[in-house]
């Protein structure tokens, strides 16, 4: 598995261009965030995962966008999972709530 942040997988940026999610992310509400991709030996995405510290409450953070190729791929899930929480709590966030996305 290859663990990725978006903002090094141009070819995803590009498909999310014009997309609600990458000007969600965009916006200046946010403290600090960031997201990943996970992909497989063949460079498919099998996983993505997003995580966001609010800048009006810097202790929160907000795991989401989780998504998975495969629902029942327990491994994948962790490693995101572990990414984000881990991007969390060097960020300063004691606090994480999730997952969100856009329309929750």
């Amino acid at each position: 598995m290859n663990l990725k942040r978006l903002s090094e997988c141009p070819e995803t940026l590009k498909y999310w261009r014009d997309s609600p999610f990458l000007q969600f992310i965009q916006s200046p509400v946010f403290h600090t965030q960031d997201f990943w991709v996970l992909e497989d030996m063949k460079g498919q995405i099998v996983g993505k995962i997003g995580a966001i510290v609010s800048a009006q409450r810097p202790f929160l953070g907000t795991v989401g966008f989780f998504h998975l190729r495969d629902e029942n791929d327990f491994n994948s899930g962790q490693i995101l999972l572990d990414a984000a929480c881990s991007f969390l709590r060097k960020s300063g966030a004691t606090r994480a709530i999730g997952p969100l996305h856009v329309n929750t």
